[in-house]
């Protein structure tokens, strides 16, 4: 092996983000073949619920995405004291827990009033808010284990947890009572058991090195109260409600076969996201350093490019070969969408490109990283108004989001020109 590849393999930044890397593919498949079943089993009307479901709790975990990791990021600089500020980070977010304890309490016993309110299946509500908040508990200690560098671990506990609501799925293919709820328990099987094993492995660390409970309330309030994480947390907000909230607006505006097919569109406009979001999360670390602007000038002419070139082969590829790749995903109940399958791979490009430049805006905490914010209540007021059927919905995705592709793309060549 040479030298240089070796030296690279033991930084632990680079040994680290191939392993992740290399997770989160597996992890991106397993999610991919665990919609296909649901699709083939449950039809349109149960990937609509599940997509649904899936949309909702990235939404609401947001807020606590973005703190986890401004949190982690800001306070658990030092190398040598990482550990006991994770600690007090975990204190601090139990606490508050704690606090909020009431406040989902007091939800689940409105769970007969989510059905109405969502469009979900009655079924489907009664697990709403366990969802979320094992959601909300898992995403932190992953966001624990990621800022305290336990790569290993993070990626190993990702795909079993991704194996396990796998097997949500394949279980429809038996006769099991209420096919539909047994999948969504063993999806919320999946969480916990990623929350139990991240917890134990963080707190057998902690014991390892004796480490007390400390608080850090000061420090986390100033960080939480900066102009870094507000435009961090709205435009990082906004990103996920791009991909999120259109499928919840179908879910509650059109029936539910609709948004089955709305869902399954919307999977085929990602593809290119989950292929290029490792490329993207590594840029944005890239990006981070003011050093070396010229040359990240080039590398970011050279990803545009390159992302260009790829959603002009995926076009292309859905326009010839859309009805066989559909058939193989989602099987041939979908048939209805086969004309409109080329609009997903325009839909995915634009919105890989919003995501890739607002990257590069937030690693350079530029303002212009707000102008999705400014856009979003546009475009859902758009969606809403005008959303009337699948066709509708289809357009106006593409249509918005091409134009604030183009907005993002003015901005950077407005940003280099100002910067130069």
């Amino acid at each position: 092996m040479p030298k240089f590849i070796d030296r690279a393999l033991q930084n632990e930044f680079v040994s680290g983000g191939i392993i992740v890397t290399a997770s989160s593919l597996v992890v991106n498949f397993f999610n991919y073949l665990f919609q296909s079943i649901i699709a083939r089993t449950l039809g349109p009307q149960g990937l609509g619920e599940i997509a649904a479901l899936f949309s909702y709790a990235i939404v609401f975990a947001v807020p606590l995405g973005v703190i986890s990791t401004l949190v982690i990021q800001k306070i658990g600089a030092s190398e040598e004291k990482g550990i006991e500020i994770a600690r007090g980070i975990e204190h601090y977010f139990i606490l508050k827990v704690k606090k909020m304890a009431p406040f989902f309490i007091a939800l689940f016993f409105l769970t007969p009033f989510i059905s109405r309110i969502t469009n979900l299946s009655p079924i489907t509500s009664y697990f709403f808010i366990p969802f979320l908040f094992l959601t909300f508990v898992s995403l932190f200690y992953s966001s624990l284990l990621q800022g305290l560098r336990f790569f290993w671990a993070f990626s190993i506990f990702a795909v079993i947890a991704g194996g396990i609501k796998l097997l949500g799925a394949i279980s429809t293919f038996f006769k099991v009572p209420s096919p539909l709820g047994f999948t969504i328990s063993i999806v919320l099987f999946s969480l916990l058991s990623g929350f139990i094993l991240s917890y134990k492995y963080i707190h057998n660390h902690f014991l390892k090195n004796k480490i007390i409970s400390q608080l850090y309330d000061k420090n986390i309030s100033s960080i939480l109260s900066s102009k870094v994480f507000i435009i961090t947390l709205l435009s990082i907000g906004a990103i996920t409600a791009l991909n999120n909230l259109d499928v919840i607006l179908v879910k509650k505006m059109l029936d539910a076969h609709s948004a089955g097919l709305y869902a399954s569109w919307s999977l085929l406009a990602k593809i290119i996201l989950y292929l290029s979001t490792p490329l993207i999360s590594v840029s944005f670390v890239y990006f981070t350093g003011n050093s070396h602007k010229k040359s990240q000038q080039k590398v970011m002419i050279y990803f545009l490019v390159g992302m260009i070139a790829i959603f002009s082969g995926l076009y292309l590829f859905y326009f010839y070969y859309g009805e066989i790749f559909l058939h193989l995903i989602f099987g041939q109940r979908f048939n209805s969408i086969i004309s409109s399958v080329p609009l997903a791979a325009l839909f995915g490009a634009f919105y890989s490109i919003i995501f890739f430049i607002n990257n590069f805006f937030l690693a350079k905490k530029s303002l212009f990283a707000l102008l999705l914010p400014f856009c979003l209540p546009f475009f859902l007021l758009i969606f809403t108004l005008g959303a009337k059927s699948l066709t509708n919905a289809f357009q106006i995705d593409v249509w918005v989001s091409g134009i604030i592709a183009f907005l993002y793309l003015g901005s950077y060549a407005f940003y280099i020109r100002r910067s130069a």
